[in-house]
């Protein structure tokens, strides 16, 4: 005997030995069977570890000769590549095993070499043969008195009954296997976990819970981290269907940081793509379409037949949302394929419901009603699939202007109430709410509709991420804008007063969230450097490297350009830097995923305490569209709310383009060295803002008469619109009365007694200029002698430094590039001396209640989420403790912005009781002498004071 045959044979000893010494080594038949079991034991805890050892096994098998142990590692081996989502080289494997057994007459391993081949013949889509190979191997374990191993292929059997839409055939496996492995923890967690599926299916959910924490309990007893990733990513399936988003999305992440740990690619992009239905269901439409993007492909890769179906099915149901057709409906017939393959009823009901809305979507009338009747019939014994088609079909009911017999309706709030899924039962509601508002009962739509609010806002206060709350609340919006219109149709005493409280519920919450200080930990929880978690995980690498590659990006993206360079360049930058933002986006998203936060949430205010906020002669002009119809609340302290309709959102949409069309023509003028003033282009310009103005003022004209000051809440279109130098009583409305905005009545009543005080404190002013902005360096220095600081130019400005000073100035002055993003509006960043700064670090800085006046670039411009929360510089600023802001709707014109400063400054009476008052009077004067002196609005009208002075 050789030195390496009395080795033990064990996988550590196999594992230790060098190519020397494994050709040596000579096992006996029994010690090679021994080593497959133990290989195959050990792919959930370590899979890269046992695809190497199962390599090294089947070349020491076949070197021993004996047929048994050839046919045995290859199953074992076959086990290991399913697991590794190498299906076809795991079926091949199979095929050999089963050849070399039943040549020799080894029934034992031609039932094993079976059993093994389940799993990749289920998963490449052919679950037939997968089938009759699970009951072929436990048919003959039994005739071979194996009780144990015919467990094992009754659990298969059961896996492809579920795959199949058997899930009553399946649970039957399940069970009949569950008491052969009752003290076998590792194995009996995955019977638990296939049992707790199908019980998930059949919405059963309380014992698939219950089932999903055996299993995981099972893993944990092991030391089965992997195992238990695979339950927690089930668990967080279950999460999903009963509308506990954010469980679901920190059990996802839970589930993908261990994946990422062992990479298991099918694995991840299967976690990923049921991520991507969370997403989609709390409104991140966008999102969740390039999570599916980027996954799907890796799916098919990677033969995930089943995985597959699935997300090809929930791609589609979000391009519809997104009314992408043609692309729905491309991957409707790929989805169908696959659950045709499958049989699985279940899924092909679910795709006739996605074509029968997307017909709908589309004007085509004929078969929808029939197909999703059908659909329901099919799944009447699954309550909350019923629940969702029913859904479907009023809806289309709605969308085609057809009716139905209230009983149904009452039938399916009351079944959705059964089940108790929020979500689910907001959307009954709307849909009843919507049928009684067409017969004319408002008060009885307008009661299912405040209730559908309250399940909205439950849902949302249990989100963690502030982008997630404005989303799922966006995605509701219309059940806000329904309750308005039922309120002011007479659904309830003072109309006016109820739908102005409703508004206020709608709009700008997470913002609302900020200000009140009930959750700002998830507000920068994407950018945390590692906090109790170790950063060199891979997902904060990830983020590192995105960080620095956005860096150099964004340095590309505002050096000058060169001579050679084209307009296909200039694109080709800016995609790269909105994939890299959008990459960004989702791994903070990620990042936060596990934050701890605080789940309340700020109430909004109501009429009475808004109006009692507002200062004599002031007016609140609170804007808000119902459909195509663009409403004024009109709200101040001496009267009673008035409520006006301004007319047509489209109409007023199309005069705010016009408008933004000739400020970007006559900055290019302006660009190209010409003056604006007395330009023929002016007439233009002043036509269209007094056409705007008779559309948005003219209608309220005699309501804000006598006022000084207005305070502003944009809404839609209206966000471009800068009023200040809309025509009222036949001057621009800036010479007539102060302009604020605010991005809620609510968050406007925070804002205010918070901005002041503010003269004892010190000022900041920082510039970088560059050869793109060389008035930078001239307004910092005159803005810095006018508040009595030392500016920081040039080299010094960096964001350290910044940062450092920041925390005790009560003044702060910006002088730099900016630049915004619209697909990723945290990502907006401001130009330091040394580097970019986003919006998000930003968000982590301290300047309890400081004046941030941002005279760059499109400072002021973010992104809408939901209904009017911003999201980007101003909003970053808000969370550091900012109580007052100057900031810009679009590009300025560096020396006409210099001047404006330098003026506003030098009005400005930096040792005044009340600052912010004083700065906007002085900014209200420098606006109103050059709308005087016929400066073009381009170059005067960027600038908007967010706060109340």
């Amino acid at each position: 005997m050789t030195p390496c045959a009395a080795d033990p044979a064990t996988l550590e000893s196999l594992e230790s030995m060098n190519d020397s010494q494994l050709a040596l080594f000579a096992p006996t038949a029994e010690a090679i069977l021994l080593l497959a079991e133990d290989v195959k034991r050990i792919v959930i805890a370590d899979l890269a570890r046992a695809e190497r050892l199962s390599g090294v096994l089947v070349t020491v098998a076949d070197r021993a000769g004996f047929p048994a142990g050839r046919a045995r590692t290859r199953s074992a081996r076959a086990h290991v590549l399913a697991g590794a989502n190498r299906l076809t080289e795991a079926a091949a494997l199979c095929e050999e095993a089963v050849t070399i057994a039943s040549a020799h007459g080894c029934t034992f391993e031609v039932a094993a070499a079976k059993l093994s081949s389940v799993q990749p013949l289920s998963r490449s889509g052919y679950a037939g043969e997968a089938l009759a190979a699970a009951e072929e191997a436990a048919s003959l374990f039994m005739s071979l008195n194996q009780p144990t191993w015919a467990a094992k292929a009754e659990v298969n059997a059961g896996v492809i009954h579920k795959l199949r839409d058997q899930y009553e055939a399946a649970l039957g496996c399940f069970d009949r296997a569950a008491g052969s492995f009752a003290e076998v923890p590792a194995v009996l967690a995955q019977v638990e976990s296939n049992r707790a599926e199908a019980l998930l299916e059949l919405n059963r959910f309380g014992d698939a819970r219950a089932a999903f924490s055996r299993a995981i309990d099972c893993f944990a007893r092991t030391g089965n981290r992997r195992g238990e990733a695979i339950v927690r990513g089930n668990l967080a399936d279950l999460h999903l269907r009963l509308g506990n988003y954010d469980a679901a999305l920190h059990d996802y992440e839970l589930a993908l940081r261990e994946y990422e740990r062992y990479p298991s690619p099918g694995d991840l992009a299967r976690l990923h793509a049921e991520r991507a239905e969370v997403l989609a269901s709390l409104g991140m439409t966008r999102n969740a379409a390039a999570a599916f993007e980027e996954a799907i492909p890796k799916l098919r890769a990677y033969a995930l037949f089943w995985e597959l179906a699935r997300a090809t099915l929930a791609h589609a149901r979000v391009l519809l949302k997104l009314k992408r057709h043609a692309e729905c409906g491309t991957f409707l017939e790929q989805s169908a394929a696959a659950f045709e393959s499958l049989k699985h009823k279940s899924g092909l009901a679910q795709v006739s419901v996605t074509r029968a809305l997307l017909a709908a979507q589309s004007g085509v009338s004929p078969g929808v009603i029939d197909s999703l009747r059908s659909a329901a019939h099919q799944l009447r014994d699954r309550p909350a699939e019923s629940v969702l088609i029913r859904l479907a079909l009023h809806s289309v009911w709605l969308i085609q202007n057809s009716t139905d017999d209230s009983g149904s309706l009452d039938t399916l709030v009351s079944d959705a109430e059964v089940l108790g899924i929020a979500p689910l039962l907001a959307d009954a509601l709307r849909i009843r709410a919507s049928y009684s508002m067409r017969q004319g009962r408002s008060r009885a739509s307008l009661g299912d509709l405040l209730r559908a609010m309250d399940l909205i806002e439950r849902v949302r206060g249990s989100l963690r991420s502030q982008e997630l709350r404005a989303a799922f609340l966006g995605d509701r919006h219309g059940v806000y804008e329904e309750a308005v219109d039922a309120a002011l149709r007479g659904g309830v005493g003072a109309a006016s007063e109820f739908a102005f409280e409703v508004v206020q519920r709608a709009r700008a919450r997470t913002f609302l969230d900020v200000l009140h200080g009930a959750d700002t930990t998830a507000e920068s929880a994407g950018t945390m450097d590692g906090g109790a978690e170790d950063s060199s995980t891979p997902l904060f690498r990830e983020h590192r490297e995105l960080r620095h590659e956005l860096h150099a990006l964004y340095t590309q993206l505002t050096a000058p350009r060169k001579a050679d360079s084209t307009a296909a360049q200039s694109t080709k930058l800016r995609r790269a830097i909105a994939d890299i933002e959008r990459r960004t986006d989702a791994v903070e998203l990620r990042l936060g995923s596990l934050v701890e936060f605080n789940d309340l949430y700020a109430a909004p205010c109501d009429a009475g305490q808004v109006g009692r906020g507002l200062g004599a002669r002031t007016v609140l002009l609170d804007l808000f569209a119902v459909r195509d119809e663009m409403f004024a609340f009109v709200v101040r302290a001496d009267r009673p709310i008035e409520v006006v309709s301004l007319g047509s959102v489209s109409r007023i949409t199309e005069r705010a383009s016009q408008f933004g069309f000739h400020v970007s023509r006559e900055l290019a003028r302006a660009s190209a060295g010409a003056m604006l003033r007395g330009h023929r282009s002016q007439t233009v310009v002043t036509d269209t803002l007094q056409r705007l103005g008779d559309a948005v003022l003219g209608p309220i004209h005699d309501l804000i008469r006598g006022c000084k000051s207005i305070r502003i809440v944009p809404h839609g279109p209206l966000h471009e619109v800068p009023f200040e130098a809309l025509e009222y009583d036949g001057a621009p409305l800036i010479e007539r009365m102060s302009v604020a905005y605010a991005p809620s009545a609510s968050t406007l009543t925070k804002l205010a007694p918070l901005g002041t005080g503010l003269a004892p404190r010190r000022a900041l002013v920082f510039g970088v200029p560059d050869d793109l902005a060389p008035h930078i360096e001239r307004e910092a220095n005159a803005v810095a002698e006018a508040v009595e600081a030392r500016p920081v130019i040039g080299a010094g400005a960096t964001f350290g430094a910044f940062a450092e000073a920041a925390a005790g100035a009560g003044i702060i002055h910006l002088a730099m590039h900016a630049v915004g993003s619209h697909d990723s509006p945290m990502s907006a960043r401001l130009q330091f001396a040394d580097r970019w700064v986003s919006a998000r670090e930003i968000a982590r800085l301290k300047l309890p209640g400081s004046l941030v006046v941002l005279s760059g670039c499109e400072t002021g411009r973010g992104t809408l989420l939901g209904c009017d929360d911003t999201f980007g510089l101003v909003r970053a600023f808000v969370v550091a403790g900012a109580r007052g802001l100057l900031v810009t709707r679009w590009p300025v014109h560096d020396a006409a912005a210099c001047d404006l400063m330098i003026q506003t400054y030098r009005r400005s009476n930096i040792h005044a009781a009340r600052f912010i008052e004083s700065f906007a009077d002085a900014m209200r004067d420098s606006q109103v002498q050059a709308a005087r002196a016929d400066v073009h609005p381009a170059l005067w009208a960027p600038f908007m004071l967010i706060g109340s002075p």
